[in-house]
Parts: C-alpha cells; structure tokens; sequence
C-alpha cells in the first residue's frame, strides 16, 4: 500500500478512499498500542495525522509499520524471558 500511494498519490486522493484508509490505519494503531500498552500514544498520533492527504496517509501507514515492528520485537523479548 505504501508503495501505492508513493507511485500512484493521485489516484488515492478521492476523499472516500483516504476516509476509509484513514479509519483502518487508526484502528489498526489503537489495537497496536493497547497490545504495547501505549494508550495514550493513541490520542497524539490520531491529532498529529489528523489531516486527510496522500502524504499524511503515507505517514500514517509508515506509522502503522513501525507499530508492527516494535510489536515483533517485543514477542521476540518476551519469548527470550
């Protein structure tokens, strides 16, 4: 998706595509960070990404991706206790 929306922004830029792309990213980080216990992430992430482009969404989805790469890391840890 990345990759995508870096090649191809306008065709992302129809306002019902960000809106969904954009629920799903917030969704994905709020599950993310009540697994890390990083709550209050949540709320600082959803105001800074607040605004609806092709490069805020981008942002956004390298956010979701280094969510999911701390979140590996940590069952790596966790399996090693």
């Amino acid at each position: 998706m990345i990759t995508s929306i870096r090649h191809n922004p306008k065709e992302f830029d129809k306002s019902t595509t960000l809106n969904q792309m954009q629920a799903k990213a917030f969704s994905t980080i709020h599950k993310l960070c009540e697994e890390l216990k990083l709550v209050n992430l949540v709320d600082k992430i959803i105001t800074h990404y607040s605004e609806k482009n092709t490069e805020t969404m981008l942002k956004l989805l390298l956010r979701c991706k280094e969510l999911f790469v701390v979140r590996v890391r940590a069952i790596k840890i966790m399996s090693l206790i």
